[in-house]
């Protein structure tokens, strides 16, 4: 059985799963509504998955197309993210990029390999090293992000 202990966001981290545990009271109490703007956070990590399971199935010859879908994909949302991030004038903003910025330099580091053909790593990383990556980043920045927007947006309306 594969479990993902609590602190690295599974089923059990309140921390990790605030953004899903708010939307469903959003239509409860309009104080906890999702804030104008405000990315949907779980939606890019779904296909971030999506795209790397792809990938990481996907024959030798578009495999490369699929890699730079995925990282033009992961390039675009973080870009729109650190947007809000900054609209927000979020505290983690730095830490938040810096992340970002880790897994892009970690997906352009593939892309020579894989354009020589040689995807083993890349396909490893797609199956095991991201979906970890996601977690963590889910419950270290992405929640309070959440968290963030949403408690700004209720102190706005009162």
């Amino acid at each position: 059985m594969n479990v993902i202990p609590a602190a690295f966001g599974g089923p059990r981290c309140p921390i990790a799963h605030a953004p899903a545990a708010a939307a469903a009271e959003a239509d409860k109490d309009p104080v906890g509504a999702a804030p104008q703007g405000l990315l949907d956070l779980e939606q890019t990590h779904r296909d971030l998955s999506a795209l790397a399971a792809a990938a990481s199935e996907a024959e030798p010859d578009p495999f490369a197309d699929a890699f730079r879908e995925l990282s033009a994909y992961a390039a675009l949302r973080f870009a729109e993210e650190e947007a809000v991030m900054a609209q927000l004038n979020d505290p983690l903003a730095a830490a938040h990029r810096r992340q970002h910025a880790w897994l892009l330099r970690d997906l352009d580091a593939f892309a020579p390999k894989i354009e020589a053909g040689r995807q083993r790593a890349a396909r490893a990383f797609l199956r095991h090293g991201l979906s970890k990556w996601l977690l963590i980043h889910a419950a270290s920045m992405d929640a309070p992000l959440a968290l963030s927007a949403h408690l700004g947006d209720a102190v706005r309306r009162v």
